[in-house]
């Protein structure tokens, strides 16, 4: 583990089309001390792997940037644990088909880093966009111990407005598997 370090696992199943996209959302972060790792769960040497593996070929000698690739399609959950096995960062963030904004890695250091150890993640406002609609935020309304409210749907979390302390992963042991 790298103190400080913050490792963003972002997942990848048919997302050719825009994951350089994600990816450079990921790497223009106003926090530096990152790392990037793309897992790509399409399997290897289907069409999809094929086309997600030339998107991503520009950022090969990027030394905050790693690319895996799962030898079939195992599901999301899978790619995340394989992408938090092969990281370093004393934090881990979670990035899917999204983006973020460059502020959104040092804004949830911060938050952890200003609170006691009883705090194992934070999470961010994000923002839904709907073509030819309008854009509807969705913001932090919780703090504290949540999972009540989250259990009861009292708030809306997505994968990619969390940031978890590597001890908490490391507790909880990854995602679940589906058999």
């Amino acid at each position: 583990m790298i103190r400080g370090m913050v490792s963003i696992v972002i997942p990848s199943y048919n997302g050719e089309e825009t994951i350089s996209e994600v990816v450079e959302s990921a790497l223009n972060q106003d926090y530096t001390n990152t790392e990037v790792i793309v897992v790509d769960d399409n399997g290897d040497g289907t069409e999809h792997q094929i086309a997600t593996e030339k998107a991503l070929s520009k950022y090969q000698d990027d030394s905050k940037f790693i690319y895996i690739k799962h030898s079939h399609n195992k599901n999301g959950s899978a790619a995340r644990n394989t992408g938090i096995n092969k990281s370093n960062g004393e934090f881990i963030a979670f990035l899917d088909d999204d983006y973020y904004y460059p502020q959104k890695i040092s804004k949830c250091v911060r938050a952890l880093e200003n609170k006691d150890d009883s705090f194992g993640f934070v999470y961010t406002a994000y923002d839904l966009y709907y073509p030819g609609k309008r854009t509807i935020t969705v913001a932090p309304n919780e703090y504290g111990d949540i999972l009540e409210s989250f259990m009861l749907g009292k708030i809306r979390l997505c994968s990619s407005s969390v940031m978890l302390k590597r001890k908490v992963v490391d507790e909880f042991n990854g995602f679940i598997m589906n058999p």
